[in-house]
């Protein structure tokens, strides 16, 4: 299960099928579940009381950072997390931090914003693995669409080769985690 934004939606790809989920789907031969929200995927935690319940989820996968702020981050983040931990405590959880948009190169407080939520993921996941979750996974933002500016349409909304990009990173991720 695959719980997020617009981003995770596969908003502006050019067709359903080129969502990074539904890549994986096919690459995988597994069904993946998208749970992504477009304007929202604000940790809301009927959603992960839902996504609890699914006790066949093999992985859950947290892709929520563009669309919250630095304070619901902070907040939100554990809850949700102790929600899915508490209902499903072997399935491995991979937390995903945001990529940098490449209009934020040019827009030093989008910048910032992003960076300081990815570092309040950061210091989150870091905790869980400190109190002993083995299960508990994460991938930071480096080259999840490459560096070379094709991968949006809007520079936050990815294309079908941002998608593509997407899932060989997140699959490289979820292979290393199946094989553990």
């Amino acid at each position: 299960l695959v719980y997020g934004t617009s981003i995770t939606q596969g908003g502006c790809a050019n067709r359903p099928g080129m969502s990074y989920t539904n890549i994986l789907t096919r690459r995988l031969n597994k069904e993946v579940i998208n749970l992504g929200f477009s304007g929202n995927g604000q940790l809301d935690y009927e959603i992960a009381e839902l996504m609890a319940t699914r006790k066949d989820a093999s992985l859950f996968v947290l892709d929520f950072i563009p669309n919250v702020n630095a304070a619901q981050l902070a907040e939100k983040t554990r809850p949700f997390y102790n929600i899915l931990r508490e209902a499903n405590p072997e399935v491995p959880i991979l937390f995903v931090e945001t990529v940098i948009f490449p209009h934020s190169f040019y827009d030093k407080k989008t910048f910032e914003t992003i960076t300081e939520k990815n570092k309040l993921l950061k210091e989150e996941y870091e905790k869980i693995k400190r109190e002993g979750d083995e299960n508990a996974y994460y991938r930071a933002h480096d080259n999840l669409i490459g560096n070379d500016g094709e991968a949006t349409v809007d520079g936050i909304h990815f294309t079908d080769l941002g998608f593509s990009r997407m899932a060989d990173k997140l699959q490289e991720v979820i292979l290393r985690i199946n094989n553990q």
